[in-house]
């Protein structure tokens, strides 16, 4: 067991536990480990290697996360950009397989919105009823993800930017000819917009 002042052997303060290395900090301020690399360094700071040598974790001299269960991802060097006027919202992290076993990880702005009590009107059978949600950032052919109240028989709703910093979400009633009319109570709706 190694402990912040040095090493002991003294096994009555050292319970079993089947570790090659044990690190213990003996305050609140203690380090449990510190790695301290060359100025000009670029070999891996840590790594877990299996028996054979091949490298399942480690962190990179950049500070990177370089590989997870023998995945090497490469990160964003900085967070989501923090959203200004007339821009979605921060982030979610999005991962692109650019090799074999290399994951590129990119940031994608996403909002998420409650549009408060959309009160569609009455909508015939074979027709539509639109409402326009205000959304600032929004553009055309962004992703548009919608959370909607259970919809009534033979109907459903869609959504998408018509506009920019508009979207529209759309009520369809799919009875056949001669079919009931589709009413819904007024109700919340969640919009996720993804850029």
């Amino acid at each position: 067991m190694i402990n912040a002042t040095g090493m002991t052997n003294n096994a009555t303060s050292a319970p079993a536990i089947n570790a090659a290395l044990d690190i213990r900090t003996q305050s609140a301020t203690d380090r449990g480990l510190v790695v301290r690399l060359a100025s000009d360094g670029t070999a891996n700071a840590f790594e877990v290697q299996k028996n054979n040598g091949d490298v399942i974790f480690s962190i990179a001299s950049d500070g990177n996360l370089g590989a997870i269960r023998g995945v090497n991802y490469v990160w964003p060097t900085s967070g989501p950009a923090e959203a200004g006027v007339g821009q979605l919202g921060t982030g979610i992290l999005e991962g692109a397989r650019t090799g074999a076993s290399e994951v590129t990880l990119t940031w994608r702005q996403f909002k998420l919105v409650t549009a408060a009590a959309l009160d569609f009107p009455n909508t015939a059978p074979q027709a539509t009823s639109d409402l326009d949600v205000t959304i600032q950032g929004a553009d055309p052919g962004d992703v548009v993800m919608l959370g909607t109240p259970a919809p009534a028989a033979n109907s459903t709703y869609t959504a998408w930017v018509s506009a920019a910093n508009t979207v529209t979400v759309r009520l369809h009633n799919y009875a056949a000819g001669g079919g009931a009319d589709v009413d819904p109570a007024a109700a919340d709706f969640k919009i996720t917009v993804i850029k």
